[in-house]
């Protein structure tokens, strides 16, 4: 039995026990998954090319520091869908994106972004003047 401790934390991420050449994966919080049980929709997504160039970067390392984003840049519950929105048009400006909707909605696995958007555009909630600022906008 092995086991993988994430060095920053301290905590153990992943338990592997082979026994007969089986791999069993234990998560974080116990849960016991065969290799067949764990879903392609359960893996992290890759970010669009777009959105991982060095610049995107940077912006996306702004909003997990801030606690926008998780560690595979998913929304996390301080990120509401009009903030998710403004999120997308801050994005747009500063990499020059032409909309992006869409590739965000995917990636979020959300829809309506635009409308969102344009619910709030001209008066914005105070989380997303805090995202104007982290864009630099």
């Amino acid at each position: 039995m092995g086991i993988i401790v994430n060095a920053q934390a301290g905590s153990i991420i992943n338990n592997y026990d082979i026994h007969d050449n089986e791999v069993v994966n234990v998560g974080i919080n116990g849960e016991v998954h065969e290799t067949s049980e764990i879903r392609k929709e359960d893996a992290p997504r890759e970010l669009p090319y777009e959105l991982s160039t060095p610049k995107a970067m940077g912006y996306w390392k702004k909003l997990r520091d801030g606690g926008w984003v998780d560690e595979h840049w998913q929304r996390t519950n301080q990120m509401s869908l009009s903030a998710a929105g403004f999120t997308v048009h801050c994005f747009a400006q500063v990499l020059n994106l032409d909309g992006g909707w869409s590739m965000f909605e995917d990636f979020w696995e959300c829809n309506n972004l635009r409308q969102e958007y344009d619910d709030i555009k001209y008066k914005l909630p105070k989380k997303c003047e805090r995202l104007k600022l982290l864009f630099g906008l």
